[in-house]
């Protein structure tokens, strides 16, 4: 004698009769290899072959084909509910299910697909390839949903999502990432399979084969007697030290045998002192309860450093069934990265960029986390903010407000965002906080070339820029104060970095993701460098240019604006061009001559600073225009923050670094006649043969005709809104340009810009801008005016 377990009874609906597009034999081919026995229910005409609930309840399994069409599409949406509400177990496919059923057609949206099916229509399938997730029913396959061996069909099958983590998981990914096959019941009296995709779409019949079998296995399992689930709310939480930070984590029972379960729970690992709410939880089948861990973060401990702790629940049901969760618990990082982008993702540039220079950050995500709080952001010395392609809302009213409060309490800011000013051009923290005047919207630039004596572009190779979206970038105009950091190739400034008492601003108005991956590193660097704590540090010689043999002084300066007394370390190793002369070196500095290395480290209290200065003689013999590049490495220790400054001096070069761009008066009224002067000076060993200087007019004035002059060789032109002078510079030379502007006559006016971009024809680069102040028109009260009578036009 022998038994044979009972089979399931199964009815396959045939969806795609009525419209042509039946791909049941797919369907009967792998039912047949798996010897199943079932019933068709073809829907040749609608409505009339539309099953009713009543219709599919005598089967224990529905296997439901809807090749380019979906239930509720046919209205048997009913029929869903109907089948499932009685406990029925279903497999859905079809590739437009979601689209048709969850509004992606914007035309119906069923309520079953989200309450029965407990899943959220995305959109467009990313992939034709899909795999089976780790540790779950379709766990080590790998899906080709195109090609000869299937129907082929897939022309648009849906990403999906699960909407109700407690019922569903997923259980199929596309390559790259999105869902595209969920299983649901748990805690429920049915149960479902749903594919995104067509399952006729599979292009290997042998694949087809074990899908099936494991999807009809799954559906006819019984349910979970026992089981244990674990959800943490977020399994890493950041506070500053001396905090208790909480973590929260639900425990859930989800067998289904009706049995309550008494769970036990242990903490292992950690050194930080951690707390939980209760030793042990009872909970009844297909119930959960709420778990608190507290860790307290030890006071002394500095930025970025972490703590983890394993929690481990035990069923008094089974000795065998234990669930563990890790819980880390760490303080902040120097910088948050605030991932504010919309529809194309940007973050891995961002990040990739801060990991190559070595800078620890968190990571936040508005998307999934919501706009940080004030609260937050001001745990961090720097905030890098990015808003990528996001055109609709880039930086929120309440985002900006947040980030004012930031920046006024001394946090150092770079926000990236191409439409940033088409939102905000008029508030106050465009222009107070990023130093931004006025702009010009979408440039279109193209390069993105340093600005020489700038910390954040200089001897920066000009970038070309790469946009993975539509480019809308802006031109920008600096309020007084702010410097520019980068032009465009028409020389229109589209960065700008701003310090004003004890914040420090950087603003790119092209996304930063654009620059090459080579230059995202560098200037991430520079960046960070110049907002963190000892941004203000400098390094410089004493002249711009030097002839073979000559001997130069150098300074360096680590300043410490940061609230805090901080680990600084220095490090500068001189090129080889450069001899140190002994005896020199002064300040708390010792040099290496194994190593030709100028070395310190130690503490720096808040507002100090330490000058280290030495001479050093220059190597005789160089051709000319050598750059001698001799670059310091700063460091902020406990924040693990470095960053580079150079020092570069030209062999027998000219330097025209002294010369200088004014205005007088300043302030004027409007309206006025103003004179302006550049004094091009040329202090360097070398002659500038092919010297040049042109001038940027600012908007709204007039050049006074006739009014440009200069002394001291050369030609100069007035052009349409720019000034240009060329001709040779000799060394210890100067030349003086002189002209007259117009102001605009209005009674209020913003500052003018203007600036002069000089070039002495051997790679030397210089710019020197200047604002003119308008003063408020005047009108002094009382008015009195005679009352003229009405005159006949």
């Amino acid at each position: 004698d022998f038994a044979l377990e009972p089979a399931p009874t199964i009815l396959l609906v045939d969806g795609g009769r009525w419209y042509y597009g039946s791909e049941i034999g797919y369907f009967r081919q792998a039912l047949d290899e798996l010897a199943y026995a079932y019933d068709e229910w073809p829907i040749k005409y609608r409505p009339n072959d539309v099953p009713t609930a009543a219709d599919l309840s005598p089967y224990d399994i529905v296997i439901w084909s809807a090749p380019q069409d979906a239930p509720g599409f046919i209205d048997a949406e009913d029929t869903i509910v109907g089948y499932l509400g009685g406990g029925g177990r279903l497999l859905l496919t079809g590739q437009d299910v979601g689209y048709w059923d969850d509004g992606g057609s914007a035309d119906r949206r069923c309520a079953y697909y989200r309450d029965y099916l407990k899943a959220r229509y995305v959109g467009e399938a990313p992939a034709r390839v899909l795999e089976g997730l780790e540790g779950d029913l379709f766990a080590g396959l790998t899906l080709t949903i195109e090609g000869p061996g299937g129907a082929d069909n897939q022309n648009f099958p849906d990403e999906i999502a699960v909407a109700d983590p407690d019922a569903a998981v997923p259980v199929l990914a596309y390559q790259g990432d999105g869902c595209g096959g969920v299983r649901v019941g748990t805690c429920l009296d049915y149960r479902v399979i749903y594919l995104s995709f067509g399952f006729e779409g599979i292009n290997d019949a042998d694949t087809r084969r074990e899908v099936m079998s494991r999807a009809l296995d799954w559906l006819t399992s019984p349910p979970l007697a026992i089981g244990l689930e674990l959800t943490p709310t977020s399994q890493m939480l950041i506070g500053s030290p001396g905090t208790i930070v909480t973590h929260t984590l639900r425990v859930r029972h989800i067998g289904q045998g009706g049995i309550t379960d008494t769970v036990g729970l242990t903490l292992d690992g950690g050194s930080w002192a951690g707390q939980l709410s209760a030793p042990s939880l009872t909970l009844a089948p297909c119930t959960s309860a709420t778990l608190v861990l507290s860790v307290t973060i030890p006071a002394t401990v500095t930025w970025d450093i972490g703590d983890t702790v394993t929690l481990t629940a035990h069923s008094s049901l089974s000795p065998a069934l234990t669930l563990s969760a890790t819980f880390t618990t760490k303080t902040p990082a120097p910088v948050l990265l605030v991932d504010d982008d919309r529809w194309y993702d940007q973050e891995s540039k961002y990040q990739a960029a801060l990991t190559a220079g070595g800078l620890a950050y968190d990571y936040w995500s508005t998307a999934s986390g919501g706009s940080p709080s004030p609260d937050i952001l001001r745990r961090y010395p720097i905030v890098v903010w990015f808003t990528g392609y996001d055109w609709y809302k880039p930086v929120t009213g309440e985002e900006e407000e947040a980030l004012a409060e930031y920046v006024d309490g001394g946090g150092g800011l770079f926000l990236s965002s191409q439409d940033f000013l088409y939102y905000h051009h008029n508030d106050l923290f465009s222009h107070d906080y990023l130093g931004v005047l006025t702009y010009t919207e979408d440039v279109t630039p193209t390069l993105a070339v340093g600005v020489p004596e700038n910390p954040l572009s200089e001897h920066l190779v000009p970038q070309p820029l790469v946009y993975p979206f539509l480019n809308w970038s802006d031109a920008l105009v600096p309020s007084p104060g702010t410097g520019v950091s980068f032009r465009d190739q028409a020389r229109h400034p589209i960065a700008l970095a701003r310090q004003e008492g004890a914040y420090k601003t950087v603003f790119f108005s092209f996304p930063f993701e654009t620059l090459p991956e080579a230059g995202r590193a560098e200037v991430m660097e520079r960046i960070v460098g110049w907002l963190s704590w000892l941004g203000d540090s400098t390094f410089f010689a004493d002249r711009g240019a030097v002839s073979g043999g000559g001997t130069l002084t150098y300074t360096i300066t680590l300043r410490n604006d940061g609230p805090a007394t901080v680990t600084a370390s220095l490090s500068n190793t001189l090129p080889l061009s450069l001899a140190l002369v002994p005896g020199s070196l002064m300040g708390p500095a010792v040099y290496s001559p194994s190593t030709r290395r100028i070395s310190w480290e130690g503490p720096l209290g808040s507002g100090t600073a330490v000058t280290i200065t030495y001479r050093a003689t220059v190597t005789a013999g160089l051709p000319a225009g050598t750059p001698i590049v001799n670059t310091a490495r700063f460091g902020l220790e406990e924040q693990h923050i470095r960053f580079r400054r150079a020092a570069v001096v030209r062999m027998d070069a000219p330097d025209l670094s002294p010369s200088a761009l004014s205005c007088v008066p300043s302030p004027a009224r409007p309206g006025a006649v103003v004179t302006c002067t550049l004094a091009l000076i040329n202090t360097g060993p070398g002659d500038a043969i092919t010297a040049a200087a042109t001038i940027a007019l600012p908007a709204d004035t007039a050049l006074v005709p006739g009014s440009l002059t200069w002394v001291g060789g050369g030609a100069a032109e007035a052009l349409t809104g720019t000034v240009h002078w060329a001709g040779p510079l000799s060394a210890e030379g100067q030349v003086t340009l002189t002209y007259r502007l117009t102001l605009p006559a209005n009674p209020i006016h913003p500052p003018l810009y203007s600036v002069a971009f000089l070039e002495d024809g051997l790679g030397g680069a210089w710019e020197r801008p200047v604002w003119l102040l308008l003063e408020p028109r005047r009108v002094y009260l009382p008015i009195t005016m005679r009352d003229i009578a009405e005159q006949p036009y």
